[in-house]
Formats: structure tokens, C-alpha cells, sequence
């Protein structure tokens, strides 16, 4: 113990962060000293199961003569909190039926979603949330839920092929938005106007989700995760016309030699965003088939104001064709610089 006492705070900090929240939080019991050095940790997770709940209690410092349960503590200890993160995982249906007070503080929460309506009572319930992370995932029968909190500001949302699955509302003034709906069957998604939204994360699965691109004509920084056979990618730069950063990459995989940007379907008008805004275009898992060189050369040819192009190639440069065809195809901006990377660390420009 004396060798720990010996330790400046930040390093004993560390230390409790490698440890499960409720040992963390054991160690209060120890001194003066170690009685609020949890409230520094920069994560916590109160993701016990319910028959651990008494458990985890029991290895808290509260008064045992009061009758209080994890509600209780977390109603007294949270608010003295110094953490930007909260994580609370399968106990949040077992605090919403004993009754939770308005949690003021909470900005940051993560959770994995097992009923669509809970969530929003959650939500109800954390006033000044700007970030939120909402998981639903394989075999949870979420069914449908919706996102409304006005406060919040980036939201991570991500839809596995659940069971059963209607679809989702987000009404929320974003200004980041990390969207991964792979579930494969039909369903809705209706996301309103999001007019701050600067930077959009997309990967789903199917191409009629006409409001999601409707929702994001302000980003300003685009990172989308191409599948096979989507044509959702046209749309999106049509309906991005601030569009200033655009990264294309491949879904993990599902990258090999015979897959290229086969999703590409040349739009009839060039996008605005090519004319007036885009700056930065960088392309992963580059294979070098006609669809791959096309979809480039036509982002080279029409962005206006392109300074930087940066072409990432999986395979050696032998083994990827068209690349001088790629080199020497026409530019749009007279200052644009055009890196090609590939495989074994070769590079031209």
C-alpha cells in the first residue's frame, strides 16, 4: 500500500481505469486520499446484471442504515463526478422501473438497446446529452425506437440484422452523425433536417433512405463505406453541395481483386460540391478495374477546387492496372496534387 501512497494522482488514475468500475470504486474505502480518486476515471460502466446489483453495492461507500439502492448511489455520487463518459449497458430497464431522477450532468452515454421505447425514456431523462451511442444488435428485439434531444450533438448509431426491425426516427440538431444500418431487410428511416451537421459517417445497407440523404445538404465532411451493388453514393454527393472532404472507403471484408467502386453510376449534371467545394478526396482498396478509374477520373476532371487526391492501393503497383492511364488523366484544378500508394510501400504521383 505505501507504494502505491508514493504515486502522484494521474498515475493511480491510470491504474483504476484497467480495473471494472466497481473495484474502482471499492477502493474509496481505503483513505481519505483514495476516496474520490474514482470520480477521475474517464469512463465509467455501471453495466452490472441485475443479481450483481447488490453486490456492486455492497462494495461502494455509502451509509449500509439507509435503504439505498444503485439508484440511490448514483443519484449522490454522480453529480461529484469529474468524467466526461458515462457507460451504462443492461441495467438501464431495472433504473427506469424504480424511478430516476434528472440526470443534469450526463453528456456522453453509451448503450446497447434490447426495447426501442426505453431508450427515449432514457433519453427523456439526460436534459444536457450531446453525445449518445445507441447499438442494436443481432438476436435484440428493438423493433423501432426513436432518437429526440435537442442538446445533442454527435450521435453513433449502429443497426445489425436484428430479429425483428421496423425502422427508427432521429430528430436531433447534429453536428456529427456516424450512421452503420446493415440491416438487411426493409424498413424505415426517417432522420429531419440536420442544418449543423458538419461531418457524416455512412455505411448501410440499403439505397432508399431518402431521408437520410435529405438530412445531411450541410456536411462538410463526408466518410462513406461503399457495398456492392449500392447506388447511394451518387446521391450523396448531389445532395452535399458544401461537401469539402469526401473519404471512400471498402466494407472490411469484402475487399478482393474482383471488387472494385461498382456502386458508381455517373450522375447526369456534375454535383455542386465538385464545381464549388471539395478540397480533399481519398479513395481506399483501389484495384485499378475500369469502374475504380472511372469513378477517379471523374472526380479529377470535375473538382474544381481539389488540392489534394490520395489513391490507396491494397496490391503492389504491378499488379494494379491503369495506373498510368490514372496519372495522366485530366484535372480540373491546376493545383491539385495527386498521391497514389500502393501495396509493399510504392508510391507515385
Amino acid at each position: 500500500m505505501d507504494i502505491f501512497n508514493g504515486l502522484p494522482d494521474d498515475v493511480l488514475v491510470k491504474i483504476l481505469s484497467f480495473v471494472p468500475t466497481k473495484v474502482a470504486v471499492s477502493t474509496s474505502i481505503l483513505s481519505k486520499r483514495w476516496e474520490f480518486l474514482w470520480m477521475w476515471l474517464p469512463r465509467l460502466d455501471f453495466g452490472s446484471p441485475k443479481t450483481d446489483l447488490l453486490a456492486f453495492l455492497n462494495t461502494c461507500q455509502y451509509d449500509k442504515e439507509e435503504e439505498v439502492g444503485l439508484v440511490d448511489f448514483i443519484d449522490k455520487k454522480l453529480p461529484l463526478h469529474r468524467a466526461p463518459f458515462l457507460a451504462m449497458y443492461v441495467c438501464w430497464k431495472f433504473l427506469m422501473n424504480v424511478g430516476m431522477k434528472t440526470y443534469f450532468h450526463v453528456r456522453h452515454l453509451e448503450t446497447r438497446q434490447r426495447e426501442g421505447k426505453s431508450l427515449q425514456d432514457i433519453l427523456s431523462i439526460c436534459p444536457v446529452l450531446d453525445d449518445l451511442s445507441v447499438i442494436c444488435s443481432v438476436h435484440q428485439d428493438v423493433k423501432e425506437f426513436t432518437i429526440i434531444v435537442p442538446s445533442l450533438q454527435s450521435l453513433t448509431l449502429f443497426i445489425e440484422n436484428c430479429e425483428v426491425f421496423d425502422g427508427y426516427v432521429i430528430d436531433t440538431p447534429l453536428k456529427y452523425l456516424k450512421l452503420e444500418d446493415v440491416h438487411e431487410e426493409e424498413h424505415y428511416c426517417l432522420l429531419k433536417k440536420m442544418p449543423k451537421l458538419r461531418e457524416a459517417y455512412v455505411d448501410v445497407q440499403l439505397d432508399d433512405l431518402k431521408s437520410l440523404i435529405g438530412s445531411i445538404t450541410s456536411v462538410k465532411r463526408l466518410n462513406h463505406m461503399f457495398r456492392e451493388k449500392s447506388k447511394i453514393l451518387g446521391q450523396l454527393l448531389k445532395d452535399s453541395p458544401n461537401l469539402r472532404v469526401l473519404n471512400i472507403f471498402k466494407v472490411q471484408g469484402h475487399v478482393t481483386l474482383s471488387t472494385g467502386v461498382d456502386c458508381w453510376n455517373q450522375p447526369i449534371s456534375v454535383p455542386e460540391c465538385l464545381l464549388e467545394s471539395l478540397q480533399i478526396f481519398n479513395l481506399s482498396h483501389y484495384f485499378g478495374k475500369q469502374q475504380d478509374l472511372d469513378f477517379v477520373v471523374y472526380i479529377l476532371k470535375n473538382a474544381c477546387h481539389l488540392k489534394t487526391a490520395t489513391i490507396l492501393a491494397d496490391e503492389p503497383e504491378h499488379l494494379v492496372p491503369n495506373l498510368k492511364e490514372l496519372t495522366l488523366s485530366p484535372r480540373a484544378s491546376s493545383t491539385c496534387q495527386l498521391s497514389i500508394r500502393c501495396g509493399l510501400g510504392s508510391e507515385r504521383s
